[in-house]
């Protein structure tokens, strides 16, 4: 329907979740996801884009449920090598939290 091969959305994510992955996700203390808010697919990726992820963080909270845990909404965007942004993600991830400084 767009007259040439591209990727397959699915195949977008995979590849944006290994390279979130890769940077940072493996030495972070998550805690998993309770799911994705959007996923829109902006437009299509070519056989020899280059992809880049770019992340903003939207917020964060703790859990009014679990004092250990906190919530941190991203947006995550992937670029392709002219930079622009051919799929845009947000979600909620769960982390531990950290003990504060000075509690007793």
């Amino acid at each position: 329907f767009v007259g040439r091969q591209i990727a397959s959305g699915w195949h977008t994510i995979a590849l944006q979740m290994r390279m979130i992955f890769d940077a940072w996700l493996w030495k972070a203390a998550s805690m998993g996801g309770p799911g994705v808010d959007e996923i829109l697919w902006l437009q299509p990726v070519l056989p020899d884009d280059e992809l880049s992820v770019r992340q903003t963080i939207m917020g964060t909270r703790p859990s009014r449920s679990r004092p250990g845990m906190g919530l941190v909404q991203l947006q995550l965007e992937t670029l392709n090598g002219s930079g622009a942004v051919v799929m845009r993600q947000t979600n909620t991830i769960m982390v531990a939290r950290r003990a504060a400084a000075h509690a007793h």
